[in-house]
């Protein structure tokens, strides 16, 4: 049963690599995080081109706190495919847990720009423009944000990272009231 399920994870159960990185889903979600990246590291030795593998390989190391070898993952990604915005806007978060504030925001800027319906890019664009002070920035990234996820204006509402641009927040959502 289980074999049933994985195939429908990624692609046709016949493939190798899709057949490891299905596994490596089904050892993540019973919190067997150890094997699931070995599983998503043998997927992407077969097919290195297996998005899904990378960005879930990456996401397991920056949930484990191993956020050098998140952030290599998500570089290797995108030499595979550049276009990749959400290896992109990972990465940039990848960067900025290891302080490379400068490195993310770039990131983050090309993530956005590729992939406009990239919310957390925007979002986070918006969160550093904020604590820098750039609050023109900021709350024109904040804008795109709450365009690309209209949910996040209530989280933006309480989120102290954006209270640089909280005036400006409050008085347009007054705007938005009938």
């Amino acid at each position: 049963m289980v074999a049933l399920i994985a195939c429908g994870l990624v692609v046709a159960c016949g493939d190798p690599a899709a057949r490891h990185y299905n596994r490596g889903v089904i050892y993540h979600k019973t919190g067997r995080v150890d094997l699931a990246v070995e599983e998503w590291k043998a997927a992407l030795d077969l097919s290195p081109e297996l998005t899904e593998a990378r960005h879930s390989l990456g996401a397991a190391y920056a949930a484990e706190g191993k956020v050098e070898e998140a952030a290599a993952t998500y570089e290797a990604a995108l030499r595979v495919d550049p276009s990749d915005a959400v290896a992109r806007y990972q990465l940039g978060a990848a960067y900025e847990d290891l302080g490379r504030t400068d490195e993310a925001v770039a990131e983050w800027l090309r993530a956005a720009k590729d992939d406009p319906t990239l919310a957390g890019a925007h979002y986070a664009l918006a969160r550093v423009y904020a604590e820098r002070g750039q609050h023109d920035d900021a709350l024109r990234s904040y804008r795109d944000a709450v365009a690309a996820n209209p949910s996040l204006a209530e989280y933006a509402r309480t989120d102290p990272r954006l209270d640089g641009i909280r005036v400006a927040i409050t008085s347009e959502a007054a705007d938005e009231r009938p």
